[in-house]
């Protein structure tokens, strides 16, 4: 998975562009994300259903809806099935080819069609067929369409490479892959040596990819935190609370988010969770944490939209 190389081909998925609709109103001096844009035709129909909300995705929504038209409107004018932004880079819209599938997932026959990931993959598998593998990404900042599009051979543009995350994702060499599941650790220098362009840092997690045509790992056996030393499993996988009983990750995001939550405070003082809506995070913060019985205490909390990262606008939401 190459997440920094320029690709000809991308397919942007529906959260980048939710989350920063300006990304399809480029200036002349913005450098091209690409040379070509396949948006899925599925996203101008898959905006409208948060159109009413009131809501920062809500207001993203109408905002790419009126894009959208805008874009539509050039292209029909011109009588042309691709419009040309100002700095050079061209997009398309692409409806679902036939016969769709791929591997990783596992899809109804309804949901698979109503879903926009499913119709992004299914987009890009099919420009991959035309024009390379190499040539060809999904750009997105969700693991949850990352994730299959890796279990795929589908190139992953993030969509800022160059932050840090608190977590990588690889491809692990099988050969080395007893490694992990005999002795439980991956050295740092055998980490060094097989990717020595993704150094890591103390308490940055790391999910292994042994197979990328298997299934997934529902239980998060591949994935580790390195201690400085070594690549270590992790330690903790379930919130135990007595109303709720259990509570269980259903991301490997929020696996990694457990485990940071309940090591010693010692070990991880600061822990900082970010990610997309519905991904767990005001779940976990909102009453169903167990306590400060690892030392740890949650003071304040701050909810940020994802377009304050990006720079477009910013809204502030404290909550004690």
């Amino acid at each position: 998975m190459n997440s920094s190389s320029f690709h000809d081909f991308i397919v942007p998925g529906l959260d980048v562009l939710i989350s920063d609709p300006e990304f399809l109103v480029p200036d002349k001096n913005t450098k091209p994300k690409a040379r070509m844009l396949y948006v899925p035709s599925f996203y101008l129909y898959r905006v409208l259903d948060f159109y009413n909300e009131q809501s920062n995705r809500g207001e993203s929504a109408r905002e790419l809806t009126d894009i959208f038209g805008e874009i539509s409107g050039a292209m029909n004018l011109n009588d042309s099935d691709t419009f040309v932004f100002k700095n050079g880079m061209r997009l398309k819209f692409k409806d679902l080819p036939e016969g769709s599938d791929f591997h990783g997932m596992q899809w109804s026959s309804h949901d698979k069609y109503s879903s926009s990931r499913f119709h992004a993959i299914a987009i890009a598998k099919a420009a991959q067929e035309t024009f390379g593998k190499e040539n060809v990404a999904i750009m997105t900042g969700s693991d949850q369409l990352a994730t299959p599009a890796l279990f795929n051979r589908i190139d992953v543009a993030r969509v800022n490479p160059d932050v840090y995350t608190g977590r990588v994702k690889v491809l692990f060499p099988e050969d080395y892959a007893s490694l992990w599941w005999t002795n439980h650790l991956i050295p740092k220098h055998v980490w060094d040596e097989l990717f020595p362009d993704t150094p890591l840092v103390v308490n940055q997690y790391v999910e292994l990819v042994f197979n990328p045509c298997g299934q997934v790992d529902s239980n998060y056996q591949s994935i580790g935190r390195f201690n400085g030393e070594a690549i270590v499993p992790l330690r903790f996988t379930k919130i135990k609370n007595p109303a709720f009983k259990r509570i269980r990750p259903k991301t490997p995001g929020q696996a990694m988010l457990f485990d940071a939550l309940l090591a010693p405070v010692e070990e991880i003082p600061i822990v900082v969770a970010s990610g997309t809506f519905g991904t767990g995070k005001s779940f976990l913060r909102g009453g169903y944490w167990p306590g400060p019985g690892n030392g740890r205490a949650i003071q304040r909390n701050f909810c940020l939209s994802t377009r304050w990262c990006i720079g477009a606008r910013n809204w502030f939401l404290e909550g004690r």
